[in-house]
């Protein structure tokens, strides 16, 4: 439901116009839709969507990302990425108090 309710937002066409290509295995776009629809599934951390929630879930059919390629260091946010921070801050996907230290947004 939460993937088909981003379609109709166009949310997967936005994160690819928004987030920059990078030389990535996976992109960050199909990235930040896993993490969208974790988070709309009440997944309470990166931590949590990458050792537990996204192995017992349909999302590696859904996106086509191997569960092996999802993992915690993967779904953070490294510190360069100001850009994606900031959008994953308006989508609240990570927690605003964690971007403001981290990131100083």
């Amino acid at each position: 439901m939460a993937l088909e309710i981003m379609k109709k937002l166009g949310l997967p066409e936005l994160f690819e116009v928004l987030i920059p290509k990078t030389h990535e295995k996976i992109r960050w776009s199909t990235l930040v839709q896993v993490l969208v629809v974790s988070r709309f599934c009440e997944a309470s951390s990166e931590l949590f969507i990458a050792e537990q929630f996204y192995r017992q879930s349909a999302l590696a059919d859904l996106f086509g990302v191997s569960e092996g390629d999802i993992y915690h260091n993967r779904l953070c946010v490294s510190k360069p990425d100001k850009d994606l921070a900031w959008m994953l801050q308006k989508l609240q996907i990570i927690p605003p108090e964690r971007l403001t230290k981290e990131y100083k947004l």
